[in-house]
């Protein structure tokens, strides 16, 4: 089944907006937002990870720092 990239951009951006209203100090939507003017081929392909890793049930969560940029993500690792 293909991936419409439309919409996995804009449900990260509602996972990021949700994060934002959580931890408004990240502005992680809005520098998301900032990305997909400036490097739309970098933001999407922050999404199409954050959707990869949510798709192996690792479970990322947003961990930016917004003094250096970029967005960095934490996962769960199950551990056996």
């Amino acid at each position: 089944m293909p991936v419409d990239l439309s919409a996995l951009v804009e449900s990260y951006r509602n996972y990021l907006s949700h994060h934002q209203v959580l931890n408004a100090k990240q502005l992680a939507a809005t520098r998301f937002d900032q990305r997909l003017k400036s490097c739309p081929e970098a933001a999407r392909a922050e999404a199409v990870a954050f959707d990869f890793l949510r798709s192996r049930n690792l479970e990322p969560r947003l961990l930016e720092d917004a003094s250096s940029g970029g967005c960095d993500f934490e996962c769960r690792v199950e551990e056996k």
